[in-house]
């Protein structure tokens, strides 16, 4: 026979409590945000880049990036492929808030 017994957990869950441009750091949402229906900021622009080669390192390639508007986006990849460390996928999302 099994027995059972009653026993308190505590969860603790990794929460989104604000959004911030990775160019010139202007706060996209915080954490107020969350509770309100009308926004200033009605989008941003998420970004991810990878590359799609064989081995191991290839999930690790996964960089995200957050841009509060074009002008932030495009000084982005003018660095990202002017540098050495451009990869071969970048993905950019425009996501409503």
């Amino acid at each position: 026979m099994k027995e059972y017994k009653d026993k308190k957990i505590t969860q603790i869950n990794r929460v989104e409590v604000g959004i911030k441009c990775d160019n010139c750091k202007k706060i996209i949402k915080n954490e107020n945000d969350y509770k309100r229906t009308y926004l200033q900021q009605k989008h941003y622009y998420k970004v991810t880049t990878h590359h799609h080669d064989w081995g191991n390192d290839s999930i690790e390639s996964y960089e995200y990036y957050d841009f509060c508007n074009e002008d932030c986006l495009f000084m982005f990849l003018k660095k990202y492929y002017d540098g050495e460390e451009a990869t071969l996928c970048c993905e950019i999302e425009e996501i409503r808030i």
